[in-house]
């Protein structure tokens, strides 16, 4: 894995968009990353593992607190990560959670966290996205990365503060540490399965058990209560059956001095034998049952034989009784069949009646409706009414003094009336014609009218447009020179903020300045303190000196200072001081020391800072710099307003003379359009006199076209509908007559004398219907009733009634002896077979526990091994084995490194050996002084040997875990570890193995305040914060001009 480039914007320090590209900046293998405290240099390593796993430990979780607190409310954070991954380029960028205002109302929303993934394609040399959401994207890295976020803590990004925990942690601490780089996690759910596969397996051992002995207590009290074996048949005599229940008194007391078998399979063998007897019994019941199933299928026969009689004797009995009530009732049929001949006769007439009735009533309809419209016509004539009037008016009056008018007369009185509705309808047009040019009159005095106020306004508007564009050219001019002054207003006020601010810094900077030195000189004192409890320790370990000789000496070994073999008066150690003490002390000494030079570089940058907003201040005072930037502030508002007014000054002054140009032709016009309005005036008044003319002679003797239409189309309507009832009148005659002769031929064909006799003769359908459909019955019931006497069934019946009631008698007893035989069988068979099938299911359980103990056995020591108790002689659970193995290989890649940086003075131990108090063990960590031969604990180290032991641990760490995650290449290293703890020596050796690791192909970039590292390696990153607390990037690989480059895909 190798990190290309980082771009950070918004995110904890740095409020502008920040690019690195890490193949420039690191151009010699290690990359040097420094700044003054709290510029942000972690903050590089945090957006990185934010853009890769969504989270930043530094923050304890929570992603929302990394977005810069210099950032406007409406902006949020981003960053964007080029790495490369097995020869493969990706890009991945993020977003956290953030509160920013609502686009709409007030308040604020919360603006969820966002996430994309892209892929270089070559081949199109083009991003491919592969997810647009936060699970998604973690889903697609999860299987590129290989490695969880805390293993990526533990070998690539070696965080400020956890670098030197694995080397001092507790067993269980680095078992927890291991647990998640190698994802042990499935030994330990080994050992839970294990423990509660034997729990389990136990648990139904013993549930076999327990339901083995139920199921025989319960067929044994089954067979004890209802023994098959001597329960009678149902037909067994009674004496059989007394000697039966003798003979089990006599089995059951003999088996109560029997000895009753205490095993399973014992208690087992004794049912088996008993259930065995019960299957003989039960194939005697059931020969039994089929002796009473043959008996009751014989009697079942005779009874059918029986009933089949006794049915023939009843049906011939009711077809005899039948045939003499339908002879008795054949008078009345004949009569039936005589009215309904005559009926069919009358049915013929009937139709030629009804047409002939309804002739006669259509005519005397039709003649008084012919009168009515000759009467109604005659009125409407009557001299002076306006229907005679209207007939005058067509030509078409009849002569007067006609008592009756002729068909002739009445179709010209129709015809002359048409004619004059044809004429009124092209008169109604004249008539809207004119009403529409009246209107259009109307319409045109109104536009004369607007065209005469138009032109007043327009002679208004043209007098008075000279002076308005005389004002607006003046005040253009005058926006334009304020305009002029905005460039030099605007230094101006740059000017005057840049002193307001260094004005501002002086006062700020006070009492940082005052805090400064009291922190100098109390980190002065406090390394005073400590470099002479250091001196007092050394004197002390000094005094006794004597007694820590004496105290390793042993009888018989030679002394190391004087060699005897005897010693007669070791000295005592009376204050003994040992190295652990010595090596606490000097490093608080160290400590003090560090905090002493952080203090003075502090107070030292405190005084630059000052320094320079001296210079910026120029001697002016906070107050006349906030009044002289005020000032300038205003008069570049002022500059601005101009000139963002010039563009609409100049716009109103062109429209201005755009319009005076436009007037002289609008007034033209209108005076144009007011001389033709005039002369369209005119033609339409000739126009008008014209059409009333022709409409005065259109409306004749009536005062108005609507009356003269109303009277002649009422003319039309009577005299039509006297001309339709008069020729409807002359056919219903024709028609009346034609049905008369029809009838009177119809009549002589059915024989009836006259109409009377033909209705009285007829039936209404419905009667005539029921009176067939009763004819139909009665003949049907005769034939069916001939039929059953002819049946041949019939004909040699016995005389005697059969004797039903005795054969059902006996089949009925039949049937109960059967059914008691049966339900005898039955139910001894369902109890045989149930006690058969618990017996089965006892021979199943047992066979299934016959191998379960021996296997639970075995469970058993299996589990307590995996757990570290007996017969682990070691105490070393599954997992803490499987880690062991780990940590070992660990150790020897670490020592590997150690052992250059330190020269073989010392290296790690992997310590398995037992704890007191039956603690876990496997998993400890010891250094071997190559000097003494002797071990010791990791904690004896000191600050320079813990840095070195602890980078030659997470450096092998990162080699096994990188093996172990399927041989990830890991091509980038980050450490965020103080260098400062090391002598001139160790921090070459320091920087020899991570320039081996620069040789291998590893670009390595190291947090560091050691000034020795900025002279020895010359590439370097600075961050820098400016006055306001906003950092940024400085060095080769920072991108220039970042924000404007086409980045994003």
């Amino acid at each position: 894995m190798r990190i290309l480039e980082l771009e950070i914007e918004g995110f904890g320090p740095f409020k502008d968009q920040q690019i690195l590209d890490f193949d420039r900046a690191a151009r010699g293998g290690i990359l040097l990353i420094t700044g003054r405290t709290g510029a942000g240099k972690s903050s590089i390593l945090d957006a990185i593992s934010f853009a890769l796993y969504g989270s930043v430990p530094r923050y304890d979780g929570k992603v929302g607190r990394v977005r810069s607190d210099h950032l406007a409310p409406d902006r949020g954070a981003r960053v964007r990560l080029d790495f490369e991954m097995a020869g493969e380029r990706f890009r991945i960028a993020r977003s956290p959670e953030w509160e920013r205002p609502k686009l709409k109302g007030e308040g604020t929303t919360v603006q969820k966290p966002t996430a994309e993934l892209w892929r270089w394609d070559a081949s199109r040399e083009d991003w491919e996205g592969l997810a647009s959401r936060p699970v998604d994207v973690a889903a697609m890295l999860t299987p590129v990365l290989g490695l969880s976020h805390e293993q990526f803590l533990q070998v690539v990004l070696l965080a400020q503060g956890g670098f030197q925990r694995f080397l001092k942690a507790g067993d269980q601490e680095r078992q927890a540490t291991l647990r998640t780089l190698f994802r042990t996690e499935r030994f330990a759910e080994v050992e839970r399965l294990l423990l509660e596969r034997r729990k389990a397996l136990g648990d139904e051992v013993d549930l076999a058990e327990a339901r083995i002995l139920g199921l025989l207590e319960q067929l044994e009290a089954a067979i004890a209560a209802d023994p098959l074996a001597v329960a009678a048949a149902p037909n067994e005599p009674a004496a059989e059956r007394n000697q039966s229940h003798q003979d089990q008194d006599q089995d059951q007391d003999q088996d109560q001095d029997l000895p009753r078998p205490t095993t399973l399979q014992g208690r087992r063998t004794v049912v088996a034998a008993s259930l065995e007897a019960s299957a003989a019994h039960v194939a005697a019941l059931t020969a039994a049952a089929g002796s009473a199933r043959e008996r009751t299928a014989a009697a079942e026969r005779e009874q059918r034989g029986v009933a089949a009689i006794a049915e023939a004797q009843a049906r011939l009995a009711a077809a005899q009784a039948r045939e003499r009530e339908l002879a008795d009732r054949e008078p009345e049929i004949a009569a039936l069949r005589a009215r309904v001949t005559a009926a069919d006769r009358a049915q013929r007439a009937v139709p030629a009646l009804e047409r002939l009735e309804e002739a006669e009533a259509e005519h005397a309809r039709l003649s008084a409706g012919a009168r009515q419209a000759r009467e109604q016509l005659e009125a409407g004539l009557a001299t002076g009414s306006p229907i005679a009037l209207a007939s005058e008016d067509s030509g078409s009056a009849p002569s007067p003094g006609k008592e009756r008018l002729s068909e002739e007369e009445l179709g010209s009185l129709r015809d002359g009336a048409t004619a004059t509705l044809a004429l009124l309808d092209r008169a109604h047009e004249t008539e809207r014609d004119l009403a529409e040019l009246r209107d259009e009159q109307r319409r045109s005095a109104a536009e004369a009218e607007r065209a005469a106020a138009e032109g007043s306004r327009l002679a208004a508007r043209a007098e008075a447009l000279p002076g308005l564009i005389a004002d607006a050219r003046a005040e253009h001019e005058r926006v334009q020179r304020e305009a002029a002054a905005r460039p030099e207003r605007a230094a101006n006020v740059e000017r005057a903020e840049g002193v307001l601010r260094a004005a501002r810094q002086l006062e700020a900077l006070a009492p940082e300045i005052a805090l400064a030195e009291g922190e100098t000189a109390a980190a002065a004192a406090a390394s005073a303190d400590a470099a002479a409890a250091v001196s007092a320790l050394l004197d002390r370990r000094l005094a006794g000196m004597a007694g820590e000789i004496a105290s390793g000496l042993r009888v018989g070994e030679a002394c190391a200072v004087c060699g005897s073999t005897e010693h007669p008066a070791p000295a005592v150690q009376n204050d003994p001081v040992d190295e652990a003490e010595i090596d606490s002390a000097e490093a608080t000494l160290a400590s003090a020391q560090t905090r002493y030079e952080a203090a003075r570089s502090r107070e030292r940058e405190l005084g630059e800072r000052r320094a320079a907003a001296l210079a910026g201040a120029a001697g002016a005072s906070l107050e006349s710099a906030a009044a002289e930037a005020a000032a300038a502030r205003a008069a570049l508002e002022r500059a601005s307003t101009a000139v963002a007014e010039a563009e609409a000054r100049t716009r109103a002054l062109a429209e201005l003379e755009t319009e005076q140009s436009a007037h002289a032709r609008d007034l033209s016009a209108n005076q144009q359009r007011i001389a033709a309005l005039r002369e369209a005036a005119a033609a339409q008044e000739r126009r008008e006199r014209e059409l009333s003319r022709q409409l005065e002679l259109d409306r004749g003797g009536f005062p108005s076209l609507g009356e003269r239409r109303r009277a002649t189309r009422e003319l039309r309507e009577l005299a039509e509908r006297a001309l339709e009832t008069m020729l409807a009148e002359r056919s219903a005659v024709e028609l009346r007559d034609r049905a008369a002769r029809e009838a009177e031929a119809v009549l002589a064909e059915a024989a009836f004398s006259s109409a009377t006799e033909a209705r009285a003769a007829a039936l209404p359908e419905p009667e005539r219907a029921r009176t067939a459909e009763q004819i139909e019955r009665h003949t049907a019931e005769r034939q069916r009733i001939e039929g059953v006497l002819a049946e041949a069934s019939l004909a040699h019946l016995p005389a005697e009634p059969a004797q039903l009631d005795e054969a059902n008698g006996r089949l009925e007893r039949a049937r109960e002896a059967g059914n008691r035989a049966a339900e005898a069988e039955t139910a001894a068979r369902e109890r045989l077979t149930g006690r058969q099938t618990q017996l089965a299911r006892i021979d199943t359980e047992l066979e299934r526990i016959a191998g379960a103990a021996e296997r639970l056995n075995r469970l058993r020591l299996l589990a307590d091994a995996a757990q570290g108790k007996e017969p682990n002689t070691r105490r070393m659970r599954l997992e803490a084995f499987v880690l062991a193995a780990r940590l070992e290989a660990i150790v020897d890649a670490a020592n590997q490194r150690l052992t250059r940086m330190v020269g073989g003075r010392y290296r790690l131990l992997h310590d398995d050996g037992l704890r007191s108090r039956g603690r876990q063990s496997g998993l400890g960590l010891a250094v071997l002084d190559e000097y003494t031969g002797r071990e010791r604990s990791t904690d004896s180290l000191s600050g320079g040997e813990t840095f070195l032991a602890s980078l030659a641990l997470a450096l092998g760490l990162a080699d096994v875990v990188t093996a172990e995650t399927g041989g990830i290449r890991l091509d980038t290293l980050f450490i965020d570890e103080g260098f400062g703890t090391l002598d001139p020596d160790a921090l070459d050796q320091a920087l020899a193995t991570l320039d081996a690791l620069r040789e291998g192909g590893r670009t390595v970039a190291l947090i560091s305040h050691v000034a020795e590292l900025r002279e020895r390696l010359p590439a370097q990153l600075e961050v820098i914060v400016d006055d306001r607390g906003v950092s940024s990037l400085r060095g080769e690989g920072v991108v220039a001009g970042s924000s404007t480059q086409k980045e994003k895909p």
